[in-house]
């Protein structure tokens, strides 16, 4: 490189007119101080490749592998974020389900405890209902009794007055029977 700048230089001086020395020297400065400048500019690049390429490389290369790193743990946490949204749905769906089958089951319940109570409201009316017609029948009975028992006495009163003898209750009882069933059924047959 130095044979060819002297050449260069050479050249230049065989061309140039007078005075046209201080222009080339003007232009290429001395080749020691071209040399030094040279090896100067060689080691700044050297100290600047030593002290501030290499730390900014190995800095841009851990901060490469920490972004990479959240990268993959972005993407985990992503993975696990959709499992997890997964599972909470499912987990809806079912909380859903087994609100549902809740509320179905209480409305059946209900349902059937809504008609077991009318069944025994309806026995219960049935019941009273029975046992008053046979209060009533009882009662209509009792009184049947008691208005034979009356109209026997007065037949049998109106007889002896009628007669004008003593007539004795046991033997004509029977008698007296049917002719209050004949009165019965002609009061029946009236209704």
């Amino acid at each position: 490189m130095i044979n060819v700048l002297e050449k260069v230089i050479t050249i230049i001086n065989a061309t140039a007119a007078p005075g046209g020395d201080e222009i080339v020297n003007q232009l290429f400065p001395n080749l020691w101080v071209f040399i030094a400048h040279i090896v100067a500019t060689l080691i700044i690049l050297g100290a600047i490749i030593w002290f501030a390429w290499k730390p900014t490389k190995e800095f841009l290369k851990k901060r490469k592998d920490v972004i990479e790193k959240n990268v993959v743990e972005s993407k985990e946490a992503r993975i696990e974020a959709n499992k997890n949204l997964e599972i909470s749905k499912q987990e809806l769906l079912d909380s859903k389900q087994t609100a549902r089958e809740i509320i179905n089951n209480a409305t059946l319940e209900a349902d059937e405890l809504r008609k077991d109570i009318e069944k025994k409201a309806k026995n219960r009316a049935a019941f009273i209902e029975k046992e008053a017609s046979e209060n009533i029948k009882k009662q209509e009975n009792e009184l049947n009794k008691k208005m034979n028992s009356q109209v026997f006495d007065l037949a049998l009163d109106a007889a002896e007055v009628l007669l004008g003898k003593k007539i004795d209750k046991s033997e004509n009882k029977d008698l007296v029977d049917s002719i209050i069933k004949d009165l019965e059924s002609t009061k029946l047959k009236e209704e």
